[in-house]
């Protein structure tokens, strides 16, 4: 499902609530940028959007406890895999058309 641009920031500020109560881990091999770990799963910590710079933020916990951001510039097409238990997949394309996607180990229910 795609989201309308004008949803993202709420939608990602009670996305960021269910991801701290649930502790959810990501697959992200599927971004472009990529992090700075060779796991191929790390835990979400949250994912933001400031509409003023146009910019969306994930937050990740590693391995480590250490914390690493990924921006991505531009967005220009958000959408999510919900599924019956929950979200299982979030997809951004930025105004390059470059694909970022991160997978959920377990869905999650995004109130």
């Amino acid at each position: 499902m795609i989201l309308d641009k004008d949803d993202w920031h709420e939608y990602f500020e009670r996305l960021s609530r269910a991801v701290v109560e649930s502790r959810a881990e990501t697959e992200v091999a599927d971004l472009p940028h990529g992090l700075r770990t060779d796991a191929a799963w790390v835990a979400l910590a949250a994912v933001r959007y400031d509409p003023e710079l146009d910019l969306i933020e994930m937050g990740f916990e590693m391995a480590d406890k250490t914390t690493e951001d990924y921006s991505i510039h531009a967005p220009r097409e958000v959408s999510i895999d919900e599924r019956e238990d929950g979200l299982a997949a979030l997809e951004v394309i930025d105004c390059d058309g470059a694909v970022h996607r991160i997978e959920l180990r377990e869905p999650i229910e995004v109130p």
